[in-house]
Parts: structure tokens; sequence; C-alpha cells
């Protein structure tokens, strides 16, 4: 004995697929121009230039997570710690009119203070460079060459 199938069978195999075969031009020009609308869009997203924050910025915690990844590298060594040291700026040294806070491309401008001279600041540099080498218990330094110092001056 042949049982029909139930209504909602016979409406997927009949009616169903033919209205879909008959608007599939339809249906995919829908789906283009939806698809290409999205795109367009997500195209636009841009990062939030104010992060949002679990501290105020006021905070030395908040203040040293936003630090930490651009001085110190992943690691418990000592050599994991990179300081840059820079003479010659202003009070105020970066001017950062006209840059955004999430663009790392685009820091601002150094503004140099004009009465620095390097000649006058040679020895102050170099006895900088000389203490940072020199071995000291109380400060857990090994000294040179444990701790190699790239010194401009001294070379």
């Amino acid at each position: 004995k042949d049982v029909p199938p139930p209504t909602i069978s016979d409406w997927f195999y009949s009616s169903y697929t033919d209205g879909v075969l008959r608007a599939r031009v339809v249906i995919l020009a829908i789906f283009i121009a939806l698809g290409v609308s999205l795109g367009i869009t997500g195209a636009q997203i841009e990062a939030d230039p104010d992060n949002p924050r679990f501290l105020p910025t006021s905070n030395n915690y908040q203040s040293f997570m936003l630090t930490k990844p651009a001085f110190f590298n992943r690691g418990g060594s000592d050599d994991s710690i990179l300081i840059k040291f820079a003479w010659g700026f202003a009070a105020e040294p970066i001017d950062r009119a006209g840059t955004r806070a999430t663009d790392t491309k685009n820091l601002g401008n150094p503004v140099w203070n004009p009465q620095f001279s390097m000649a006058k600041a040679a020895n102050c540099i170099l006895s900088i460079c000389e203490a940072a080498e020199a071995k000291s218990d109380a400060r857990k330094t090994g000294g040179y060459p444990d701790y190699p110092i790239q010194c401009f001056v001294a070379d």
C-alpha cells in the first residue's frame, strides 16, 4: 500500500522548490546586494579612539598596563628590559596635535629645546652610561659584560 506523503513534504517537493527555482535570479541578486552592502559597511569600521578601561587613567596600575607592552618583553630575564634615553627635548617633549590615540605610526612630532648643547651634555651622558655598567650589590647589577650598555658617547 502506497501512503501519500504528508502535506508539508509535498509542499517542499513541489511548490517550494518550483518557487525557488523560478525566483533564483532575484534571490541571488538580493544576497549579492546584501553582501556588498554589509561588506561596505564592515570596511568602514575603525578602532575606538577611547578604549574602555577597568580603572581610571589616573590609577597607577592602569597607566602601567598601557605602558608595559611597549617597554617590557615577555619573560623573567634581567635582559628583557630595554631602556632608551633621549636628551634635548623641551618641557613638553611631544607635539600630539592632529594625531589620533589609536594611530601607532604617527605618535606626534618631537619638540626640541633650543638651548640644548650636546657638547655640554656629553659628560652627563657618559657618567650615566658608566653608572649603569658599574657593579653594585645594592642595585643587584652584575656590571659589564653581564649587562652590556651601548653608549654612543663612550664609543
